[in-house]
């Protein structure tokens, strides 16, 4: 891969230097690259990526028979890492191939946590796998597309909603798959019946962000508004401050109880 990484530097440095281009570049870099070209490619680049498309190696030796991923992969992501950071400023991101190797969502998950606790990955990008002709996987049936975009969602939910990997082990089914029905924040909220309902006067931001129909910037209007004004007493409050009251409803309760799980679980068994 040195001699190709060398090509690649050289044309980002063409467009970098001799026709002073200074908007963002996404570089790629190849598994196996030495450490003075992924030092090069991250202080030429704004974004940098190396993909392990195999949540591990086994799996990755479903998809080739060629790249280790400790020292050709996650080494050099180690590097990117470290490098980045001396320099202050440049982005990382992987991707994994979704499905190729008959990996669970919790294998991905896992390592994908990993990759943004330990490596310091700013994205993760999922591609659900689809099979091409006169290739060794091309009798593999193709991924759908709900599975890679319920992983995205989530991506989201560790991301932006604090999320760990507990959260989703309490959502995952006998196979370790996220459920298609449903998305995960209220898989997630199902699966822990007893933190819910909750009372939208007394949950902390943490808590507000994992009910179905909660988003970030509307917990943070709840949690300003009970600041500055008071107690929340009805759901039309709720639905000003862009609460999407028919998902959050069975998970909450203002001004009282209210017990409507049940009753909304039974409905989503016949829907």
């Amino acid at each position: 891969p040195e001699d190709t990484m060398c090509e690649m530097l050289e044309a980002v440095e063409l467009i970098r230097f001799k026709y002073g281009f200074d908007g963002y570049i996404h570089l790629k870099i190849l598994p196996g690259t030495p450490y003075h070209q992924v030092k090069h490619a991250c202080e030429l680049a704004d974004r940098v990526s190396i993909n392990q498309e195999a949540p591990s190696q086994s799996f990755l030796a479903e998809l080739s028979s060629q790249k280790d991923l400790k020292n050709d992969i996650i080494t050099k992501q180690k590097w990117i890492s470290l490098l980045l950071a001396k320099q202050g400023k440049g982005k990382q991101t992987t991707q994994y191939v979704v499905g190729a190797a008959n990996e669970t969502d919790l294998d991905i998950l896992r390592a994908a946590y990993h990759s943004y606790r330990k490596l310091n990955m700013s994205r993760v990008y999922y591609s659900a796998f689809t099979p091409i002709s006169d290739t060794p996987l091309e009798n593999k049936p193709p991924t759908p597309k709900l599975r890679e975009h319920r992983l995205y969602q989530a991506d989201f939910l560790v991301r932006k909603y604090g999320f760990t990997l507990d959260d989703f082990q309490t959502m995952l089914n006998d196979e370790d798959m996220l459920p298609l029905s449903v998305d995960p924040k209220t898989a997630y909220a199902l699966a822990n019946k007893d933190l819910y309902p909750i009372d939208v006067n007394d949950a902390d931001y943490w808590m507000l962000v994992k009910v179905p129909g909660i988003g970030l910037k509307t917990a943070k209007r709840i949690l300003r508004y009970r600041r500055k004004v008071g107690p929340i007493t009805s759901l039309r409050q709720l639905k000003d401050l862009g609460v999407i009251v028919s998902r959050a409803l069975p998970f909450i309760k203002v001004n009282g109880w209210q017990n409507t799980l049940d009753i909304y679980v039974a409905n989503l068994a016949y829907a």
